[in-house]
Order: C-alpha cells, then structure tokens, then sequence
C-alpha cells in the first residue's frame, strides 16, 4: 500500500502553515515593543544567531536552522521572532515595569548586522479604569481613536513616531480576553508594519516618473520627426526607439518587485483593517479613514505609473514596427533601384559584347581570309594552268569571305549558346 500512495513532501509543510504565527494570549496591563527588519539572507541568519543565544542563556533550546517562527519565553517576557519573504520582525511583550528589554538583549547579543528598520512601534495596553488622556498623549491634528470588536476595547494612535523613532498606540481593554488582546495587538503590529512596507513603492515611484516622462517626450519627438521626414532617417529613429524600449524595459524590471510587493502590502492592511471591526469614536477619524486617505493617493500614483510604463512599451513597440516597416520598404525601394541598374548594365554590356562578337567575326574572318589567301598564292601558277585564268587565286580568295565570315558567325554563335557545364 505504501508503495502505491505515497505523502507529497510538502504535505506537512502546507497543513502546518494554517497553524503557523498563531494569535498569543497578551494579560492587561501589557507594554508591546516592535520593530521590523528589512533583511537579506545574510541578515536574516544574523537574526537567528541572535535568538539562539538569547534562548541558550534563558536555558530553553533554540530555534532550529530552518524555522521561520519562534516564540522566547524568558527574562520576564515573551520575545517573538519572525521571518517573512523580505523583512524579519521582533515582537517584545511584558509587564510595564518589567527590568529587562528584549529588544536590546538581541541586539547587544548580535554579532553581525541585522538589517534596516522599516518600522518600530509600541503599544500601551491598559486596564478599562485608566486615566488617559489622547489629547495630550497623541498629536490631535491626526489622532485616531476607534472602538473595536463590538466595543471590547478602544484604541488611539496618530501614527507619529515619538523621540525613540517608535510609532505608539494605545488599547483600553474594555472587556477582550487574553486571546482578543493578544489577536488585536497582531493585527494591529501588522497594519503598521505593512502601510509602511506598502508605502516603500512611493518614492521610487516618485524618482521613475521623471525618466518615463522623459521617454514620453522622447518618443513625441520621433513620432513628430516620423511625420515630417517620411525618408531618409528611419534607421536613426528604429536606433532610439529601440534605446528608448531597452531604458524602459530596464527601469520596469526595477520597479517590478517594489511596485507588486507595495500591491501586495496594501491588500494585507485593507484586510487587517476590516478584522478589527472598528468603529467611530466620538467625533475623532478611525484608523481605517485615516490611513486609506493617505495610502489610496500613494497606491494609485504607483497603480497609475505602472499604468504609464506599460501603455509606453505598447506604444514604443508600434513605433518600432512602423518604423521596420518604413525600413523595410525603403530596402525594397532599394533593391529594386539596384536591380533596375544592374537590368540597364546588362543590357549595356550585352550591346558592347554583340560589338565586340561582330568585331571579333570580321577580325578573325579577315585572318583566316588572309590565311587563305596566302595559301591560294603560293599555288597559284598551278591553279592558273589548272583553270585558265590569270587571277583565279583572287577570285577564289574573294569567294572565301561570305563563306569564312558565315563560318565564323556560326562558330561564335555557338559558342554564346553553349551552357557552361557542357563546357
């Protein structure tokens, strides 16, 4: 039986993802600090080295070479590792008046870089009965405050960073178990991480739009050039049309992984948003409002300059093949002038050969006339006995020639007509 069904390899690999970075239970009152890494593969095993001997000192076992998810009970919290496809983030959770920073222990543990931060924040979660005040917390020009998951608890954030660079944010527990807290502070962490990484696609956005402008005005001049010089240079304008797709292709191909990731990002946020529920509170924005306000106009800039490249390398490929058409055409206008002037050489060289042939006729009728007719003197005294006649060798010289210059017509006749491989 086991040799007629067999387990896919990936099989516990594609069951074990349903249940991979599950939501942790978070006790109020809680003080969350993230970051997020922009990591190569490099910094990436940079980052396990570290966990591994953060775990080792705690005397728990370390993550093993090819986990992408670890969780570090230790040192009076919970410090959460994980590794997706182009960043590593660190997750510390604790008590607020816990002694030690597991952030700061990985990175006094750390012996190699572990790569950029594209994103830090903290989150305060406090009891219901707190006394805050989000007016002198958070910058009211942005401050957001939401209700979520039915009123369970209340969340505020302006999405500033503070002085330590960390975006902050703020969960009043109404009512949430550990789970729901736990749930909502992911999501939460991921919102913030992911507008971020979403928003990465915008300034290079912002640098490419000039170099697609300018070869949009490139090609207007060919075009324009195309119109006005219907001849002569359409070689030249097929060489810069072509530069011009090679200069677009390449900048395409560079923006290709930024601009579909920023795609990708902006999915993630919409549906993280979605899972909070939130809901208004008061008379302030929710998170929601917010922060699509401000990345719709950034994702339509990048939608529309994908739009722009991919419109522009349609319209450089027409370009293109007109122009190898004209080129084309004018080759065969070419070859046909070509062919017309070898057709009138032929025809000139054929009159000069039929001189030369009747030239060549009368020169060699006239030796062999001339061969004759010293052949006919030098027995003429018998032919004169013989005939008669006192000028029989002219007169029989002068009959030679119709019969020699026939002779000879005859021979260079076919020889002209004679193929070459029967020669």
């Amino acid at each position: 039986m086991s040799q007629i069904i067999t387990t896919h390899p990936e099989r516990a690999r594609v069951l074990g993802e349903v249940h991979a970075r599950p939501f942790e239970p978070m006790p109020t009152p809680r003080v969350v600090r993230h970051v997020a890494l922009l990591t190569g593969a490099e910094e990436a095993e940079a980052l396990h080295e570290a966990i591994s001997h953060c775990a080792t000192e705690a005397g728990v076992a370390p993550p093993a070479p090819q986990v992408r998810y670890y969780v570090l009970n230790a040192f009076g919290g919970r410090l959460r590792w994980e590794q997706h496809s182009e960043f590593g983030s660190l997750t510390w959770d604790a008590p607020p008046r816990n002694a030690h920073d597991g952030l700061a222990l990985i990175i006094e543990r750390a012996t190699k870089p572990l790569g950029q931060v594209i994103s830090m924040t903290r989150i305060d979660v406090l009891e219901h009965d707190s006394d805050v005040n989000f007016e002198k917390i958070y910058d009211h020009r942005s401050l957001c405050v939401s209700k979520v998951e039915n009123g369970v608890a209340l969340i505020a954030t302006d999405f500033r960073q503070s002085d330590d660079g960390a975006t902050r944010m703020t969960i009043i527990n109404q009512s949430a178990t550990e789970i729901a807290i736990g749930a909502l502070v992911q999501r939460l962490l991921e919102i913030e991480t992911y507008r971020t990484l979403a928003l990465l696609g915008l300034p290079l956005a912002q640098r490419t739009a000039p170099i697609v402008s300018g070869i949009e005005t490139s090609l207007a001049t060919i075009t324009a050039d195309l119109k006005d010089h219907p001849h002569g240079i359409s070689e030249r304008l097929l060489d810069e049309i072509t530069r011009l797709s090679a200069d677009l292709e390449a900048n395409a191909a560079a923006c290709l992984f930024r601009f579909g990731a920023s795609r990708a990002y902006h999915e993630i946020v919409r549906l993280r948003l979605d899972a909070i529920q939130e809901v208004g509170y008061e008379h302030h924005p929710t998170l929601e409002a917010f922060l699509i306000r401000r990345l719709q106009p950034a994702m339509q800039t990048i939608h529309a300059l994908e739009e722009r490249q991919a419109n522009l390398s349609r319209k450089l490929s027409r370009a293109a093949n007109l122009l190898r058409t004209r080129v084309d055409v004018e080759l065969e206008r070419q070859n046909r002038d070509l062919l017309t002037s070898m057709n009138h050489r032929a025809k000139q060289q054929l009159r000069l050969q039929q001189t030369v042939e009747g030239l060549s006729i009368a020169a060699v009728s006239y030796y062999v006339v001339g061969l004759i007719a010293y052949l006919l003197k030098g027995i003429d005294t018998p032919l004169q006995a013989l005939f008669g006649y006192a000028y029989i060798s002219a007169v029989l010289t002068a009959l030679s020639v119709p019969v020699v210059v026939a002779a000879m017509w005859y021979v260079v006749r076919r020889i002209r007509r004679t193929p070459l491989d029967e020669k």
